[in-house]
C-alpha cells in the first residue's frame, strides 16, 4: 500500500500538519489552487506570555483576488524583519532555540528576496521536516501533469504519484463524502487522519495547543518527533468516520 496526503502549503504549520506528512509515503503540496486570504496559508500563531499571538505574512492584494497559491506575492513592508524579531523575542529563552533558529530564520529572511509565499511556506515546511527528523517523498502539484477540480484533482494526483490510498485531515471529510464515487472510480480509498494534540513543556503556563510547530521544536529539540508521534491514532476509513450534525 502506498499512502498519499495532499495539502496546501501553510505558514509554519501546527504539529498535526507535520504528522500528516510523517505518516504517508508521498506528500503533495497543493499549490495550484485558489489562494484563501486570512487563512493558515499566510498566518499562524506563536506562544507568548499573554497567550497566543498571530503572525501574518502580508501579501499583495490589488487586482490579485483570483491568484492561485503559487502566484501570491509577499508585500514586504516590515516583513520579514518583523516576523524574525517577534519569533526571536518570544522564543529566545527556549532550550533549543539557539541551535535551530539560524536555519529557520534564513528561510524566512530569504523571502525578502524571492517574495513568493508559496516558496516561503514550502521551504519552511521542508526545514521543519528536516529539523524534526521526518524524511518523506514530497512532490508539488503544479509540477505534476494532472488537472481537474476538487476530488477529481485529488484522485488524479494520487494516481500520478503511484498512491493507492489517500489520507485526509478531518476538515475535508464532508466534501470527500459527497465525492466518494470519484475515489471509488479511481480505485483510491480514503482514510481519515486521527490525531490527539500532545502536550509539551512550553515556556509559559498553562499549556496552550494549536501553536505553530516551531513551539514544540524550540522547546523540546531532539524529543520533538517522539512527542509529535505520541498524538497519532489509527487512521479511520472515510465510511466509518463519525457524521457530525
Amino acid at each position: 500500500m502506498t499512502v498519499c496526503a495532499i495539502m496546501q502549503p501553510t505558514y509554519l504549520p501546527w504539529v498535526g500538519y507535520l504528522d500528516l506528512i510523517d505518516r504517508v509515503d508521498v506528500f503533495i503540496f497543493l499549490d495550484n489552487v485558489q489562494f484563501a486570504r486570512r487563512s493558515f496559508q499566510q498566518r499562524n500563531q506563536v506562544r507568548c506570555p499573554e497567550g497566543l499571538e498571530w503572525i501574518t505574512v502580508p501579501v499583495m492584494k490589488s487586482g490579485r483576488r483570483e491568484d492561485h497559491i503559487d502566484e501570491v506575492e509577499i508585500q514586504l513592508d516590515a516583513f520579514p524583519n518583523k516576523h524574525l524579531a517577534l519569533i526571536a523575542r518570544h522564543y529566545h529563552k527556549a532550550e533549543h532555540f539557539a541551535a535551530l533558529w539560524p536555519g529557520l530564520s534564513s528561510v524566512i529572511a530569504a523571502a525578502g528576496e524571492h517574495r513568493s509565499l508559496n516558496r516561503l511556506n514550502q521551504e519552511a515546511i521542508r526545514y521543519l521536516c528536516a529539523a524534526y527528523g521526518i524524511e518523506r517523498r514530497i512532490e508539488v502539484a503544479a509540477s505534476l501533469p494532472v488537472g481537474g477540480r476538487r476530488s477529481e484533482l485529488i484522485a488524479a494526483l494520487c494516481k500520478a504519484v503511484g498512491a493507492d490510498t489517500y489520507l485526509t485531515p478531518p476538515g475535508s471529510v464532508e466534501y470527500l463524502r459527497e465525492d466518494r464515487a470519484v475515489f471509488a472510480a479511481a480505485g483510491v480509498p480514503v482514510v481519515v487522519q486521527s490525531y490527539e494534540h500532545p502536550v509539551w513543556a512550553q515556556l509559559y503556563e498553562p499549556f496552550i495547543p494549536f501553536t505553530s510547530s516551531i513551539d514544540l521544536l524550540f522547546n523540546e529539540g531532539p524529543a520533538s518527533l517522539a512527542i509529535l508521534r505520541s498524538g497519532r491514532r489509527a487512521a479511520v476509513p472515510l465510511a466509518e468516520w463519525p457524521v457530525t450534525t
